[in-house]
């Protein structure tokens, strides 16, 4: 990839800086230099930016790279060209930042945006994308880079690779790790390393198991005084074995014991049983006693019982005669009163005829009259249509008046409307002779609306002008402020810093004076005599290497304070730039808001810089004319819509008028045919009787009459049906009367034989004629007492028959005593009993220990399954995370293995460089400690034939092989990322702390590697590589903050 052009615009401090790149091409070399802050890192920046939408060092995102004088009218992007292969490619990226809005006033937020242009040869677009899911892996396919190892081949911080030369293999390890992305061994690493932890904690969770185990078995007294130490496993399982077999022996003694017991139990239990049946027959006895006496003691209730047995008994054979009696008892009473109830029909009938006929009487009487109604009505009938006739002509003329009247109130509202609109119309046109001054004093309004606003623009402007004042002064006491810190700062640093030299100094002078030998000179003074050597206690090489690492951290810290402290304080005169400006700017607008025409409406607040007051004051007035153009808009407008109105009146009035002309002659024609149907109605009225008024009248009359008639007639006719269907029911009742009445002779003569009948039976049975009622109630109850009665003569019988028996048994027995049995049992069966539980107790303690047991043998075959695992866990995680003896990782290994490839690439520059004096080894050498196993450089000097530490190079020596390092590592990472050429090197620093001669030595080399066709920018400040290098890149910087590149080529 060639880099040929990359435009920056309002990035960082450049706001249009355009960098041709080709111009460089032909001598490959060139000099990016300027003033420290100026913004020479920044143009990598911008090319990182363009192709990853990230800077080069992550430090910032692409939204803070935007200008900080950028105006919102104004965009902030990167636009980089560069040559791939046999095509061009454009890339155009803009971050996401605040901007105008492009329609109105106020800010929006722009979203960020990319676009990659692809050109052939000719320079013709092939191609064109504009979505970053697309550009992203289109890039990645083509450069097989990642923005950081982009940024690490392409920018070479010399600086940084010096302090990598010299670090130990733990620092490198830091930096290769990220370059060759062996992150994934250093995780599997310590992945197995916690699974080692995971495997211990295990182990030791399970010893626990087995010792809180072993704490839980249950020991006999005996026993518990063996118990060896809860860790010796073994020798508690034996013991505990042992206490199993004195358990299970004392089982068996308890077992022969229970049997011993169990037999005398149950010779006693047969005693117990033989005494419990004998007295169960005395018992016996004794009951058959007691239900003689109670037998004997319900004699006399049994007694009772029969009697009134044997007379339910008589009753029950008199069933039939008693039943009849009564049937025929009922069946007389409810004839008597059927024949009363007959009676009583009989005469209300009578009396009802007698009244029916007296009504048909009435009703006959009024013949006479109905007869003359009916010629009436034939008289109203021929009548009617006349009526009819009449109603029609009557309804014609209330029609005729009506509508003569509405169209009288129609031409009247006419008009009253025509006087209305006249007077309106006069109304109007003295209105409108004002509308030209309403116009007038419309367009003075607009004039002065204008005036207000571009006064408030102004002030809100200077409103504006004052909070970024303010804002502008907060931020440079804050840079003051932090100013005077890092002062502080930097004193404490260089002390700290001054304090390590010293101390590595006199660590390294003891170290030395150790090994003075008489007759060599002294490495500090030279002498070859050591009259008085140093007596001091010498340093190891780890405290050594570990105060000249705390040295090297110091001067670090001292150089960051330094850089910090000179950032702020260019950040300061940029500030104080920025205030100037936006003062400078304030008193001009103040001065063009004071020459406004409505300049006296803010004046005292213009003078006294209260800005927040002057708004409010304008924004009143600005208020106040919009309300007044208001206003004087609506009567223009109220005016107009009066004008139309006026037009749309004279339009209906002169309808209005052509329909008051048709209705006046219609209104003529309605009042002669009025004048007709009022004769015609005279005419009619004249022919009627003088009650007789209209149709309806007669109408209703006839209807009426109608109805009267019909129901005379239907009265006449119902009367006399309802007389003949009543002679009817007198004569049935009549004869059901008659029936009655023999029915009753009858029935009397049967029941007075029945009940004789009834009373001789009774008599008989000797039972009055008042029991009767009781004895059939009872006479359900009849099985009960039958019941009851055969029980009781059982009861007796049966009882006579046990009691000879049980007297028969007992014939010479006494009767037997069981208490001392009974105890003797009852200890049998304690006796019994405890031995039964101390087998259990026994049994269970067993059972309980067992469980326990095999669990800690369970327990302790895993952990010894866990322990070979943990053996191997270990051996592993020693291996690869280089805690064995080689002190080496697996991560480290495969560093190894790429670093040995950048040695190998950095040697032909080295030697080349060197003209074959050095070439870089590996320290194969064990170290005492892992940060320094691994990663070790040494340099084999040629001229002495032998090898040293890197650490012995001179300043230019060190430049030289920190060059060829770092040219190194970027060929090897574009070979591991599939053999992409980057043409371009940017060499960062680095070559303000070389001395003269190293630095002489650098650019020679530099000037070696001119000519291998990579384009080469080194950025520095250094006076004497402007002498040497005539192809420049001079970056710019103005007070304001703003920077501008200038390229420019001198003379050699």
């Amino acid at each position: 990839m060639q880099p040929l052009l990359i435009e920056l615009v309002n990035f960082g401090p450049y706001r249009h800086a355009v960098i041709d790149f080709q111009a460089f091409y032909e001598h490959s070399l060139f000099l990016i230099s300027g003033k420290t802050g100026a913004g020479k890192t920044t143009i990598f920046d911008g090319m990182c930016f363009a192709l990853y939408g990230i800077t080069s060092g992550g430090l910032r995102q692409g939204k803070e790279m935007r200008s900080t004088f950028a105006d919102t009218g104004e965009e902030t992007r990167v636009r980089f060209v560069f040559r791939h292969g046999s095509y061009t490619y454009e890339i155009v990226r803009s971050p996401e930042q605040t901007v105008a809005k492009k329609r109105g006033s106020g800010t929006r937020e722009q979203p960020a945006s990319v676009s990659l242009t692809v050109f052939d040869d000719a320079q013709q677009e092939i191609q064109q994308y504009t979505k970053q899911k697309d550009i992203g892996p289109l890039l990645e396919d083509l450069l097989h880079l990642n923005a950081a190892q982009f940024a690490q081949i392409v920018m070479l911080p010399q600086g940084e690779f010096r302090r990598f030369l010299n670090a130990d293999s733990s620092e490198k390890e830091k930096v290769l790790r990220k370059l060759f992305g062996t992150d994934m061994y250093r995780r599997a690493a310590e992945q197995i390393k916690e699974q080692q932890k995971q495997q211990s904690k295990k182990i030791e969770g399970d010893r626990q198991k087995v010792v809180h185990y072993i704490d839980t078995l249950e020991w006999e007294p005996e026993f518990a005084e063996k118990k060896p130490e809860s860790t010796a496993v073994d020798d508690v399982l034996r013991l505990a074995e042992e206490q199993h077999q004195s358990y299970r022996d004392s089982i068996t003694r308890l077992d022969a014991r229970r049997q011993l017991v169990t037999d005398k139990q149950e010779q006693l239990e047969a005693v117990i049983r033989q005494k419990e049946q004998l007295l169960s027959q005395f018992a016996a006895r004794d009951e058959l006693l007691a239900e003689q006496t109670r037998l004997t003691a319900q004699a006399d209730d049994i007694t009772s019982q029969k009697v009134q047995l044997k007379k339910m008994q008589d009753v029950q054979a008199m069933q039939t005669d008693l039943r009849l009696e009564q049937e025929l008892l009922a069946e007389h009473a409810e004839t008597e009163r059927e024949h009363q109830t007959i009676s009583a029909h009989l005469t209300a009938s009578e009396t009802k005829l007698v009244q029916l006929r007296q009504q048909l009487a009435e009703v006959n009487g009024r013949e006479q009259a109905m007869t003359e109604k009916t010629r009436e009505l034939t008289e109203m009938r021929r009548v009617l249509p006349l009526f009819e006739e009449t109603d029609k002509l009557k309804a014609q003329q209330k029609t005729w008046q009506t509508e003569l009247k509405q169209q009288t109130e129609a031409l009247q509202a006419v008009q009253q409307q025509q006087t209305v609109l006249e007077n309106r119309r006069t109304e109007l046109n003295q209105a409108l002779q004002k509308s030209q001054q309403l116009w007038s004093d419309k367009h003075s309004l607009e004039i002065r609306q204008q005036q207000l606003e571009q006064t408030e623009k102004t002030v809100r402007r200077l409103h504006q002008l004052s909070l970024e004042q303010k804002t502008l002064a907060d931020s440079a006491g804050r840079i003051k402020t932090d100013i005077s810190r890092l002062t502080a700062e930097l004193a404490e640093a260089e002390a700290d810093y001054n304090q390590c030299k010293s101390d590595w100094a006199a660590m390294q002078i003891a170290r030395l004076s150790m090994d003075l030998i008489e007759g060599s000179p002294c490495p500090v003074c030279g002498a070859t005599e050591h009259p008085e050597p140093y007596h001091a206690v010498a340093s190891t090489s780890e405290e050594i290497a570990r105060a000249e690492q705390l040295m090297t951290e110091a001067e670090e810290m001292v150089q960051l304070v330094r850089e910090k402290l000179a950032a702020r304080q260019e950040s300061a005169k940029h500030l104080d730039k920025q205030l100037s400006d936006k003062q400078k700017t304030a008193a001009d607008t103040r001065s063009e808001l004071l020459d406004m025409p409505s300049a006296e409406v803010v004046a005292a607040e213009a003078i006294s810089g209260d800005w927040d007051a002057a708004l409010t004051v304008v924004q009143a007035e600005l208020s106040g004319a919009e309300a007044q153009s208001k206003a004087v808009s609506e009567a223009l407008t109220r005016l107009e819509e009066s004008r139309q109105t006026l037009n749309e009146t004279e339009e209906q009035l002169k309808t209005v008028t052509e329909q008051k002309t048709v209705l006046t002659d219609k209104l003529n024609s309605q009042q002669q045919q009025l004048v007709r149907i009022e004769a015609g109605i005279a005419e009619r009225t004249s022919q009627f009787p003088p009650d007789w008024h209209d149709a309806a009248q007669l109408t209703g009359l006839i209807a009426r009459e109608d109805t009267a008639l019909a129901e005379w007639n239907k009265e006449r006719h119902g009367l006399g049906d309802e007389l003949n269907e009543l002679d009817k029911q007198r004569a049935q009742q009549t004869s059901t009367q008659s029936y009655f009445a023999e029915r009753l002779t009858v029935l009397g003569k049967k029941l007075d034989t029945q009940q004789t009948l009834v009373a001789d039976k009774l008599a008989k049975a000797a039972i009055a004629a008042a029991e009767v009622p009781s004895l059939q109630a009872e006479l359900s109850r009849m099985p009960e007492i039958e019941a009851v009665v055969a029980a009781y003569q059982s009861a007796v019988a049966l009882n006579a028959d046990k009691l000879t028996d049980v007297t028969a048994i007992l014939q010479g027995q006494e009767k037997p005593e069981m208490t001392a049995d009974k105890a003797a049992l009852a200890e049998l069966m304690q006796e019994k009993s405890a031995v039964e539980t101390e087998k259990i107790v026994r049994q269970e303690t067993m059972k309980r220990n067992d469980k326990t047991i095999a669990r800690i043998k369970e327990v302790q075959a895993s952990v010894r399954q866990e322990l070979v695992e943990l053996t191997e866990l270990t051996e592993l995680s020693d291996v690869l995370n280089g805690d064995g003896a080689n002190k080496m990782s697996i991560e480290r290994y495969v560093l190894q293995t790429y670093f040995e490839e950048v040695l190998d690439v950095a040697n032909e520059r080295l030697q080349h460089l060197t003209r074959n004096r050095y070439a870089f080894e590996l320290n194969e050498a064990q170290g005492s400690y892992k940060k320094r196993t691994g990663l070790e450089i040494n340099v084999y000097d040629d001229n002495v034939g032998g090898v040293r530490s890197v650490n012995t190079l001179s300043g230019g020596e060190s430049f030289i092989a920190a060059l060829s390092l770092s040219l190194a590592l970027a060929e090897v990472i574009q070979r591991q990322a599939g053999g992409v050429q980057i043409d371009a090197l940017f060499i960062d620093e680095g070559f303000g702390s070389l001395d003269e001669d190293a630095l002489e030595t650098a650019i020679e080399s530099l000037e070696m590697i001119e000519g291998d066709g990579r384009l080469i920018g080194i950025i520095s400040h250094v006076k004497e590589l402007k002498e040497r290098i005539p192809q420049q890149l001079e970056v710019l910087s103005s007070a304001s903050g703003q920077s501008t590149v200038k390229q420019k080529e001198i003379d050699e």
